[in-house]
């Protein structure tokens, strides 16, 4: 299961660009990477040109599988594990040589991205959890929606906590 979010681009007043992310979307994941890799305006469009995605910084590709290794015992047995690095995570193969997004698009899809209102950004329709947004001159905002519920906050990046105004409106332009 993943932590869905959103991920957009304020074009304008009450116009965003934006695409889907499925994993990792929770601000300790996706909003650090957003405020570590795409900080400008030209990244975030690059960013959101690739279209809807399964992971915003992975190292995997849609071929990659877990690497099997075939273990042969005293007794003629044979047993598979996979193999794990020093974390004891699984090790993928093939992948990247550096963290990227696995945008749809690349396995064949058409998911590209959409434009909407502040309020459609926020709207959650694809179960999204967690909404981030770039706005020039201002840089991320952040908010935790409440899964189709009036319970939409906006967060703080540095602190992880609830701002005390909610939501805020789209920076002017």
């Amino acid at each position: 299961m993943g932590t869905r979010s959103r991920i957009g681009l304020a074009l304008g007043p009450d116009q965003i660009v934006s695409v889907y992310c499925h994993y990792d979307g929770y601000i300790q994941h996706n909003g650090r990477k957003l405020v570590e890799h795409y900080n400008t305006k030209s990244a975030v469009e690059e960013l959101i040109n690739g279209g809807d995605m399964s992971s915003l910084h992975s190292t995997h590709m849609w071929e990659s599988a877990p690497l099997k290794q075939i273990i042969h015992h005293a007794d003629g047995r044979q047993t598979t594990d996979y193999m794990r690095d020093a974390d004891d995570n699984w090790v993928y193969s093939p992948v990247k040589a550096e963290p990227s997004p696995m945008y749809y698009s690349e396995r064949g899809e058409d998911a590209p991205p959409k434009v909407s209102t502040f309020d459609e950004f926020l709207s959650d329709d694809c179960g999204e959890e967690w909404c981030y947004l770039f706005t020039p001159g201002t840089g991320w905002q952040c908010w935790k929606l409440g899964w189709g519920d009036t319970n939409t906050q906006e967060y703080d990046f540095i602190t992880e906590e609830p701002l005390k105004d909610g939501i805020s409106p789209v920076g002017t332009f």
